[in-house]
Order: structure tokens, then sequence, then C-alpha cells
């Protein structure tokens, strides 16, 4: 069974109490020198976002479909881009995505920009819901999205 770093420090500190006078100077410089290796550190574990890839597929909405490519960073920072199927207009978009799946962003097509608004789930290997695209704080579209991870 691992031990944690803390688990190790407090061993060790329990060992330099118990010691003889010479033996605790050198087990406090060498606990001193462990600590500067990161005994005792922070514990702060980074975790990649759970989305993290490379996601291509389709949306939809009344009267609106086309293509969505986003690739997403482990720290949950999107860019990507697609096809508007009804403007007959590329489009890029860049923002974040939250580990719960919590997405906004900014959208770009034919010169005109917007802000991205929704939620995202990942269901049995598919990367989709919805959201809301806003232009000049009106609502455009509320678009569903199914991708899959390239």
């Amino acid at each position: 069974m691992k031990k944690s770093r803390l688990s190790l420090c407090k061993t060790n500190l329990r060992s330099i109490r118990s010691s003889s006078s010479h033996a605790r100077s050198i087990a406090t410089a060498g606990l001193v020198l462990l600590g500067l290796a990161g005994c005792g550190g922070s514990g702060t574990t980074v975790t990649a976002s759970p989305f993290l890839g490379s996601w291509s597929g389709t949306y939809a909405s009344t009267g609106e479909s086309g293509t969505a490519n986003v690739t997403i960073n482990s720290s949950g920072s999107y860019t990507g881009s697609g096809f508007d199927n009804t403007t007959q207009l590329n489009y890029t978009v860049q923002g974040a995505i939250t580990s719960s799946g919590v997405v906004t962003g900014t959208i770009s097509e034919g010169g005109a920009t917007g802000t991205l608004n929704g939620n995202w789930a990942i269901n049995n290997g598919h990367l989709g819901g919805n959201v809301t695209i806003s232009h000049n704080g009106v609502i455009g579209a509320t678009n569903t999205y199914d991708m899959t991870l390239n």
C-alpha cells in the first residue's frame, strides 16, 4: 500500500522526535531537504477537462443546420469552426467549457460576431447539448449539437 507524502512526512517527524540529539540534528536536516523536494506540498492535483480532445459532428435547430468541429484543451478552453448550411457561411468559435459542461464563448460568421451560452455533456461517446447564440443581446438560435471524438 502506498503512503501519501503527508503520511510519510508525519512518520519522519515522529522518528525525529524519538531520536538522540545528534541523530535528531541529522534527521532534521534530512527532513528539511525532503520539504524542499515537495514533502508536505499543497497536494493540489490538476485534473484535465473531461471534454479534452478534438470533436466533430453536426448541429441543428428549427430552420438551421450545419457542421461543427471543436478542439478542447486540458483546461477546458476551446477553438473551432464549421459550416452553416442555412447561410452557406463558414464560422469560427472560441471560449471555454467548465468541467460540469457549461459552455461560454464567441462566434464569428460572415463578419458578424455573437456570444455562445449553453451546456454540453458526453453521453455514449457523443459530446452534445444545447447552445444559444446571441447577436447584440438578441437570441438568434438555440442549436443542438452532436459530435464524436476524432
